[in-house]
């Protein structure tokens, strides 16, 4: 396996702040045959490969340069990814993307900090999120560490008001880090870098997505936006 070109080394969060997170499960719309038929071929129109039934097609869905052996991880736990992401509101080609950056999807990933699986959970942070969610987060565990990353995610942007990039900035660097930048109004580059590659992979396997799901996170910004 190639290693990971960006690894997070700064511990995923600083001590986690109060307030109510709200889970979003991810719901289709039952819709006529014609409609799907329709969706189908714009699927297919646009470079999408997709199952019937809309997910990602994940034999297809990887970033340029992917080796066999990362190929095959990602085909293993696609499934995981796409499940844990929509039990959580989040688009599953940037999930698979945060999982991409951090850990290659090897769940034995460890960063020298000491964060650990697919999406290089830390300690305290695993910890937290075990008492919120009221049952063990297991960070070795490719469903339970993929479980928390996804709650996790998902309270870094909801906290940043939708915005996906600063989502991710807390994600790499601590939610406290991403507010100071935010007043500053710039990222050091570290963060930069890992957020910008963090995109490029989500549009890498946003390549096997159907089209109806490729409008990011089920919470956008209220203007439309989704920035800095």
């Amino acid at each position: 396996m190639a290693a990971p070109s960006i690894v997070t080394t700064a511990p995923l969060g600083d001590p986690m702040h109060g307030g109510t997170h709200s889970i979003q499960i991810a719901q289709l719309a039952q819709k006529g045959t014609a409609v799907l038929a329709l969706a189908a071929l714009v699927a297919l129109g646009c470079g999408h490969r997709a199952h019937a039934d809309g997910r990602i097609d994940w034999s297809a869905a990887a970033p340029p340069e992917t080796s066999p052996a990362a190929s095959e991880r990602i085909e293993r736990y696609g499934p995981l990814v796409e499940r844990a992401a929509r039990a959580h509101g989040l688009d599953p080609a940037l999930v698979a993307a945060v999982v991409w950056t951090e850990s290659r999807f090897d769940p034995a990933a460890r960063s020298p900090a000491g964060a650990v699986g697919l999406m290089q959970l830390m300690p305290a942070t695993a910890r937290g999120i075990a008492r919120r969610l009221g049952r063990p987060v297991h960070r070795r565990r490719p469903a339970s560490n993929l479980e928390a990353g996804c709650y996790y995610l998902r309270r870094m942007i909801d906290r940043f008001d939708g915005s996906v990039r600063w989502g991710l900035a807390a994600y790499h660097a601590g939610p406290g880090n991403a507010a100071r930048y935010r007043r500053r109004g710039r990222l050091p580059a570290a963060t930069a870098r890992y957020v910008r590659a963090v995109l490029d992979a989500r549009a890498s396997f946003a390549r096997g997505r159907d089209t109806r799901f490729a409008r990011g996170p089920a919470r956008p910004r209220p203007d439309g936006r989704d920035r800095f």
